[in-house]
């Protein structure tokens, strides 16, 4: 059983190919069946994935809505409301002085971070890497991480609009074998916060953009999906610290791809400089 299904080609496509090794643990994958064996332990399970075989179907109503709420709220994050003002002199109030920041306004900002995930996938996947987990000797790993994020000030420093790569990594391992699936948002981000500035607080954070998940073995080479969609809500703290940011996270990110749907929370921690 493939782990999605291209239907406009009328055919499964096998993320892994048909693999029968030596080593302790030997993943063998075919078109209905996948097989873990572990001389080890003289472990065998057969999972059985008819019920992949057809993929979830989008409720096209109710995912029009959620679409529609997801693109007017973060058009309304990425822009604020417009409005003119008038520049504030020393003895107002709602002036703020640089030097009384806990964090120093920058004319760019870029965002790295790493952190634990739980992921759900479509039933049988989930069930079978569940399994898989189960079995002596077998470890598995799940990383959240952000890179390549570059975001620009607006609203008075107070939002921060841009692009990010969110992503996770699900490993499963014995010895030196071992199969990861990941998955990736290629998004527009907007973080937006509370407090004075940028970097400082509270924050709201929304990501919206392409979404793709890719499998890596010790034994193949690596196998992507069609693109679908993704988008990412959270919310953090970010504390001042010597010169740069530190980001505290809680997300919960969606992906839909080639009618399949897989979400995860995530808890991570981060550097915006």
């Amino acid at each position: 059983m493939t782990i999605f299904q291209r239907r406009r080609r009328m055919r499964k496509r096998n993320f892994l190919a048909d693999v029968k090794l030596k080593q302790k643990v030997c993943f063998f994958f075919d078109g209905n069946i996948i097989l873990l064996k572990s001389n080890a332990g003289a472990a065998c399970i057969k999972v059985l994935n008819s019920a992949m075989a057809t993929p979830q179907k989008p409720k096209g109503f109710r995912m029009k809505i959620l679409l529609t709420v997801l693109i007017i709220g973060f058009a309304a994050l990425s822009y604020p409301i417009a409005q003119e003002e008038t520049l504030a002199s020393p003895g107002d109030n709602e002036f703020v002085a640089e030097t009384n920041l806990r964090t120093k306004n920058e004319s760019w900002y870029t965002y790295w971070g790493l952190g634990w995930t739980g992921i759900t996938y479509p039933k049988n996947l989930q069930e079978l890497m569940n399994t898989i987990e189960n079995i002596p000797g077998v470890s598995r790993t799940c990383v959240e991480f952000d890179f390549l994020g570059f975001y620009f000030p607006v609203n008075q420093h107070r939002t921060a609009i841009g692009f990010i790569i969110n992503g996770a990594g699900d490993r499963v391992s014995e010895g030196g074998i071992w199969v990861q699936i990941n998955q990736y948002i290629y998004g527009a981000s907007v973080m937006h916060f509370v407090s004075r500035n940028i970097g400082d607080g509270f924050f709201l954070r929304g990501d919206l953009g392409l979404a793709r998940m890719v499998v890596q073995t010790t034994f193949g080479n690596a196998s992507s999906s069609d693109a679908g969609f993704g988008f990412l809500a959270g919310a953090g703290y970010a504390i001042p610290f010597t010169g740069t940011r530190i980001l505290l996270n809680f997300n919960f990110s969606y992906h839909n791809i080639e009618s399949e749907t897989v979400s995860k929370v995530a808890i991570s921690g981060g550097l915006l400089f």
